[in-house]
C-alpha cells in the first residue's frame, strides 16, 4: 500500500509539474497575443493617420485641378476677347475705307457682316 501511495504521489507531482510547465506556457501565449494585439492597434493608428494625409493629399490635388481649370478657362477667354477685340478693330478699320468708298474685298465685306457692321 505504501507503493500505491508512493506512486499515486510521484504521479500527481509529475501531473502537478505537467500542469506549471502548460500555465508558463500559455502565459507565454498570453503576452505574446497581448504584445500582437498591441501591434495591431498600433499599426491601425498609424494607417489612419496616413489614410488622413493621405485625403488630404488628394483634396490638395483637387483644389489644384480646380485652380488650373479655371486659369485655362480664363486664358481662353482672354485669348477669345483679344481674338474679338482684334476682329472688330480691323472690321472698323475695313467699315472706315468703306465710308470714304475705297474699293473692299470679298473677304472685308464678310469680315464686316461677321462683326455685324452691314
Amino acid at each position: 500500500q505504501h507503493e500505491v501511495v508512493e506512486k499515486l504521489a510521484e504521479r500527481a507531482q509529475k501531473e502537478h509539474e505537467e500542469m506549471i510547465a502548460l500555465v508558463n506556457r500559455l502565459d507565454n501565449y498570453i503576452r505574446r497575443v497581448n504584445e500582437i494585439q498591441e501591434e495591431i492597434v498600433n499599426t491601425k493608428i498609424r494607417a489612419d493617420d496616413i489614410h488622413r494625409e493621405f485625403i488630404s493629399y488628394v483634396d490638395r490635388i483637387h483644389e489644384l485641378e480646380r485652380k488650373i481649370v479655371s486659369l485655362q478657362e480664363a486664358s481662353h477667354r482672354r485669348k477669345k476677347s483679344e481674338k474679338m477685340s482684334s476682329l472688330h478693330k480691323e472690321a472698323n478699320e475695313i467699315f472706315e475705307r468703306f465710308k470714304r468708298g475705297e474699293k473692299l474685298s470679298t473677304e472685308d465685306l464678310m469680315m464686316l457682316q461677321k462683326a455685324g457692321l452691314i
